[in-house]
């Protein structure tokens, strides 16, 4: 899904603010849309970091991870 959109983006749909209530406190939050959409793409980095070293933790070995080293068909 996130693929999809991203895809199909245009320069002016990274524009402006986004606003919203924080769950954690209540408070009201604004931020540029640009910032917000790069954190939905940071944050995922950081699970798949964490995923890996769960794996890697419980003896597994997930094989290359590079992009030059990924299967063609991936």
């Amino acid at each position: 899904m996130i693929l999809g959109w991203a895809d199909g983006a245009r320069p002016e749909d990274l524009e402006g603010d986004l606003v919203w209530t924080s769950v954690g406190d209540g408070s009201g939050m604004r931020r540029p849309r640009g910032l917000c959409i790069m954190q939905i793409f940071n944050h995922q980095t950081h699970h798949r970091g964490r995923i890996h070293a769960m794996l890697a933790a419980a003896g597994a070995r997930p094989g290359p991870t590079g992009l030059p080293l990924m299967p063609d068909d991936a």
